[in-house]
Formats: structure tokens, C-alpha cells, sequence
């Protein structure tokens, strides 16, 4: 069985799977192969927008949170950049970390460190969506979004979902209840 590529929906899923990091685990050549066929959901999305994939209506306007591993290690295919090619006019994006980094976060000593750090670019912009759906890829910032919002009924949807031509079929948003999470 031949497999072409391998496609992560979230960027942190792909880290293992980097050459440096592959080689490092000393998989070497077999590894670097296979890490040369992973992708990122945006980095995927973005190479069928340039074979000429179109995607489903999109709203106008959106607010992003790109998870620091975009920033950090898959440059040149971030989700800002996408969002524009695929028709979203206005992407307030809210650079830099949400906050959590990962569970340090979330435990009790770097509960305020999370944030502060969230109230330097995404607080703000969540305090002003004027009904602009919320779009964020990475987990943590997912959590962080819906823990900042609370009970304003506003979610943060993964990329996926915002395509989503049929929202709510047969959904498996249900198996993940983030509100459960510390």
C-alpha cells in the first residue's frame, strides 16, 4: 500500500513528523520521507487553492487566532493568508499566543500568566465580533477562546468547519465538550 501524504488538521499533530525532529528520533531516511508527506490542513487547503479548488460561500468577515506552531515552524502556509485566497475580505487576525501553551495555561499557578497573555491581542477582538464567527485551529486556543467568551454562545470553529458545506450533519462536535476541560 502506497500513501502519497499524510494530512494533520491540526499543526501541533504534524511537529513529529518535521525531518529535523524525525531524524532526531533516529528514523532517519524512512521518516524523512514519510515527513516530507505531511501537511497542515492550511498548507493542504492552500496548494488546491492554487490548482484552481474553490470552497463554499464564505462569510466577509472573520476573527483568527493562529496557533503558534503556524507561526513558528510552518511558514508560508498560514491560515490569514488562505483565508483571503478563498474569498474572506476582512481576517482580523489576533497575533501572537492565546495563552494556555499547551496545559501551562490552564494549571492554577499560570492561570493569570494565560490571561494576560490572551488580553494583548485575542480578548480584545473577542469583546468586538459583532456576530464575525471566531476561527481558530490549534486546541488550546479553541479552549481558550471558549473559556474567555463563557456563555456568550460564541464557539470557536477549527478551519474544517468553517468549509463545512453542510454545518450540523452529522456532526462530531458532541464527542468534544470543551466546557468540561479545566
Amino acid at each position: 500500500m502506497r500513501i502519497d501524504f499524510r494530512l494533520r488538521p491540526r499543526s501541533h499533530c504534524s511537529l513529529g513528523w518535521l525531518p529535523k525532529t524525525s531524524a532526531l528520533a533516529g528514523y532517519a531516511a524512512r521518516a524523512i520521507r514519510v515527513a516530507d508527506r505531511v501537511h497542515t490542513f492550511t498548507g493542504t487547503l492552500t496548494d488546491l487553492t492554487h490548482d484552481g479548488w474553490t470552497p463554499p460561500p464564505l462569510p466577509d468577515k472573520v476573527v483568527l487566532q493562529t496557533h503558534c506552531h503556524e507561526y513558528a515552524t510552518f511558514k508560508g502556509h498560514r491560515p490569514a493568508g488562505l483565508l483571503h485566497r478563498l474569498g474572506v475580505h476582512r481576517v482580523d487576525e489576533a497575533e501572537g499566543c492565546c495563552g494556555p501553551a499547551g496545559n501551562f495555561g490552564f494549571e492554577t499557578q499560570h492561570y493569570d500568566t494565560s490571561i494576560a497573555v490572551a488580553d494583548l491581542a485575542l480578548t480584545p477582538r473577542l469583546h468586538h465580533l459583532d456576530g464575525r464567527p471566531v476561527i481558530a485551529d490549534g486546541f488550546s486556543c479553541a479552549t481558550q477562546i471558549d473559556h474567555l467568551t463563557g456563555d456568550q454562545d460564541t464557539h470557536a470553529l477549527h478551519l474544517a468547519e468553517l468549509l463545512d458545506p453542510n454545518p450540523g450533519a452529522q456532526s462530531t462536535a458532541h464527542l468534544l465538550d470543551r466546557s468540561q476541560l479545566p
